[in-house]
């Protein structure tokens, strides 16, 4: 074996692995500090007036599945807004039925609706259409209700560690307000130690499936070059990995090494640890896979994240069971749930909440203005 062929499998290995707490000192990889809001904002080139830059920047801090950032929007006029999904952002293998791309989009609505208010311009949904996943919204104007814009900039996955006991009454209690179809699994509890199983073997199922992980590949930019380019997508640090493995696998890795055999044993391997030190599991029911339904439930979910920071409780959404058979038909029946789950989030406290890194596409990227548009 060469030596870049050896470094590289043993990169491989440690980063899927995550052993990557133990050289802190070697961070500093492209992340969200590269590209300001500024930055972002001004990619529109001053089409646009600043209220309703700010909303859209915001917006699209939402969640995404691979960092996809499948939202995109058309600006017909200041009040009549288009929210659609964009055809190259979206996970053809793993999300075929564009379910979680609208669930996706939720969360940015979400996002928007707030940032809307706290300037007082309130975002309605007038409807959304189940063949195209377009949504129209009204951009109105009223009195400002403030609202936690911070709550939504700080907004962050994290994979882990998470300390192995329940998430205390008064923090649940929290969580579940103001919020419909969700409940939570303790980790001592029949419906979590399911979840615990199920996901672990639809995960070993995944990494069976050659586009499954070829399609993941062309979604992580391991260098710091490529994460500037794309802005979109996994980086290393997005997804937990710091110090000397997180510099290793930014010069050694490339997309084939996700590929491997040895990448796909240590991807399974560390998943069954992060389930083994959890707080047990959140999960976010819909009223069905119409347009309307899902982006309703991405709503749900997102008001329920940005809680989360602020109760010291992390958020690991892991999907594998609801896109992989036999476990996406046996997920409601096992939890007893009565309308579809829509998201598994697996949940604890944080021993850390660091800043998000996540890159971001700029507006240009995601934004259109109508031509003839008084904007």
């Amino acid at each position: 074996m060469k030596r870049r062929d050896f470094l590289k499998s043993g990169a491989a290995g440690l980063t899927a692995a995550g052993l990557s707490p133990w050289l802190a000192g070697c961070s500093g990889p492209a992340g969200r500090h590269d590209f300001p809001a500024a930055e972002s904002i001004a990619s529109l080139g001053g089409q646009l007036d600043p209220v309703s830059c700010e909303m859209l920047y915001l917006a699209s801090l939402a969640p995404s599945g691979h960092n996809t950032q499948p939202w995109q929007v058309r600006i017909e006029r200041p009040d009549r807004w288009f929210l659609e999904l964009a055809p190259q952002r979206q996970l053809s293998v793993v999300d075929p039925a564009r379910r979680e791309a609208l669930l996706s989009a939720g969360a940015f609505l979400e996002n928007l609706a707030d940032a809307g208010r706290h300037h007082g311009r309130p975002v309605e949904l007038a409807g959304a259409d189940s063949e195209n996943g377009l949504a129209i919204l009204f951009v109105g104007s009223s009195e400002a209700r403030p609202a936690n814009l911070e709550a939504i900039a700080n907004r962050r996955t994290l994979r882990g560690p998470f300390a192995p006991r329940r998430i205390r009454r008064a923090d649940v209690a929290e969580f579940l307000r103001d919020t419909r179809d969700t409940e939570y699994f303790p980790p001592d509890s029949r419906e979590s130690g399911w979840l615990d199983e199920a996901t672990v073997e639809a995960l070993a199922a995944q990494c069976r499936r050659l586009p499954v992980m070829e399609e993941l590949s062309e979604w992580i930019h391991w260098s710091d070059d490529a994460a500037r380019q794309h802005r979109k997508g996994l980086t290393p640090a997005a997804m937990g990995i710091n110090g000397f493995t997180g510099w290793w696998a930014r010069h050694f890795l490339e997309s084939e090494d996700v590929l491997s055999q040895s990448f796909a044993e240590a991807t399974i391997r560390q998943t069954k640890e992060e389930i083994g030190s959890s707080g047990g599991w959140i999960v976010v029911s819909g009223a069905g896979d119409s347009s309307e339904g899902l982006l309703s439930a991405g709503r749900q979910c997102e008001r329920l994240w940005l809680k989360a920071r602020a109760l010291d409780v992390a958020i690991h959404p892991m999907s594998q069971a609801l896109e992989e058979t036999p476990w996406r038909t046996e997920v409601g029946t096992r939890l007893g749930l009565d309308a579809p789950p829509q998201f598994l989030l697996r949940v604890g406290y944080a021993a850390q909440y660091p800043p998000p890194v996540s890159l971001r596409l700029p507006l240009s990227a995601f934004v259109t203005i109508s031509s003839g548009s008084d904007v």
